[in-house]
């Protein structure tokens, strides 16, 4: 398989948080979500989740049904 862009490693997927593994895939930081480091290196201000998940949202990078009941939860379907 050949991707096109890189996906995260850590996604909101069907209410759930979806973790993603492959060779070659970037790291993300389980407490500022960004890419290249991890949580134990990362001088970044703390992001929370629910925040992570609405900045993916409005990115519009993935279809909305993928999120699930994120959605209903972040008041997104409005």
């Amino acid at each position: 398989m050949r991707l096109t862009s890189h996906i995260p490693s850590i996604l909101p997927a069907f209410g759930k948080r979806l973790y993603t593994q492959y060779r070659g895939q970037p790291i993300t930081c389980s407490s500022c979500f960004g890419v290249g480091h991890m949580r134990k290196s990362c001088v970044n201000q703390r992001k929370y989740w629910i925040d992570y998940v609405k900045a993916l949202f409005e990115a519009k990078t993935y279809p909305p049904e993928l999120f699930g009941t994120w959605r209903k939860t972040l008041h997104l379907d409005q």
